[in-house]
């Protein structure tokens, strides 16, 4: 077994990073603007994790009991925010673009108040068209993979829903550790003033725990310290059974240093995405040498948050990249064990359920050392899935 082990998702940070989040404590606020000429001019909503900011949006938004549209290829996060907001989640199905599509949401449109449009995995969904079949129903875009990410018709993600959500936590695109943001697409004078009236003053004690909590989880997911102890304690953790989250009253805290990492990454964004898209290209173009794997076409459309692929034995795949010190995974497979609980029905999404069983993502985020990805590749290439 490699001791030296590599996680498959953007964990790190640097030396840079430890300095800004130390001082921190010494400045009132970031430098934004950044964010202001990637997404264009609009007011910004900052919690201390996008699904806070999906539960403020639903509870400011909606009526209880509302029904909420959610493909059920989804991180636990949204569907507890859909429930912890006093919603109900709608599933509908994906296409094989891993998202809701124009011809699945018709299936379903009448019996929706809300829609949430996951971009997964990085991979633009078709967001104009679904927009206009909602014909006034509220849209909220989940860019928590997508930052960056262009549609086919030229529109960044998270630019066409009435509200986005985007994160800059633990291994997104940029990686700050902890935090996310709302975009709000329209003119919301009334959101704003209940986004100030809930919102808490970061604490001392709230920041040094989130700093210890920070270098804690970056020490953990070190090369040497992941492949000695926390890579094998998340391989050997076993599923517990799931229970749908104890409903208190919604807290909002930003937390401050995060927020100064996250400006701090925003200065060398586009360069981050240029090494992402062309490592992301580069294990793309293998793939497509490889007969038994499939790939959605529109892959090559996304910021290669990561790449993901169909085969027909996952375990075997990545079990095979594990014994070359190269860690690959199933993303999102949780949501196979927890859906039901959110009133799921079995046969409801098909191709979901085709998907789930098949689906392995490949890493090549722009932190994602050169030569571990050309050893990515040289395995896919000499072992026939």
């Amino acid at each position: 077994m490699f001791h030296h082990f590599i996680p498959r998702i953007n964990y790190k940070l640097d030396a840079t990073d430890y300095l800004t989040l130390f001082s921190s404590y010494f400045r009132k606020a970031p430098d934004l603007s950044a964010l202001n000429n990637l997404l264009g001019t609009r007011d910004f909503l900052f919690f201390d994790h996008a699904r806070t900011g999906l539960r403020f949006i639903l509870e400011n938004k909606l009526e209880p009991n509302s029904r909420v549209g959610i493909q059920p290829l989804s991180c636990p996060t949204v569907m507890e925010a859909i429930y912890l907001a006093n919603c109900k989640p709608v599933f509908v199905d994906i296409d094989t673009n891993f998202a809701i599509s124009p011809e699945t949401l018709l299936e379903k449109i009448e019996n929706i108040d809300a829609l949430i449009l996951t971009h997964t995995f990085g991979v633009p969904a078709q967001v104009e068209k679904i927009k206009e079949l909602l014909n006034g129903k509220l849209l909220i875009e989940d860019c928590a993979h997508s930052f960056l990410t262009t549609t086919k018709m030229n529109n960044l993600t998270g630019s066409i829903g009435d509200y986005s959500l985007f994160s800059f936590g633990f291994g997104k695109f940029p990686n700050a550790i902890r935090g996310g943001f709302v975009k709000v697409n329209k003119n919301d004078p009334d959101l704003i003033i209940k986004y100030q009236q809930v919102i808490k003053k970061s604490t001392i004690k709230f920041e040094i725990t989130n700093l210890l909590r920070t270098l804690v989880l970056t020490i953990l997911n070190s090369p040497t310290i992941y492949g000695l102890i926390t890579h094998k304690i998340k391989k050997n953790k076993k599923l517990k059974s799931y229970q749908l989250p104890k409903v208190t009253p919604i807290d909002v805290y930003v937390p401050h240093a995060n927020l100064f990492v996250f400006a701090s990454h925003l200065k060398n964004i586009k360069e981050s995405l240029t090494t992402q898209i062309s490592n992301g290209n580069n294990l793309l173009a293998t793939m497509f040498e490889i007969k038994n794997i499939q790939i959605s076409p529109l892959v090559k459309s996304g910021n290669y948050f990561m790449l993901p692929i169909l085969v027909a034995n996952p375990d075997n795949i990545i079990k095979t990249c594990e014994k070359f010190g190269i860690e690959i995974g199933k993303h999102f497979v949780k949501s196979r064990f927890i859906i039901d609980k959110y009133g799921y029905v079995e046969g409801t999404c098909p191709t979901y359920e085709n998907i789930i069983k098949k689906l392995v993502t490949l890493p090549c985020h722009y932190n994602y050392p050169k030569l571990q990805l050309l050893k990515l590749q040289q395995i896919m290439k000499e072992y026939k899935f």
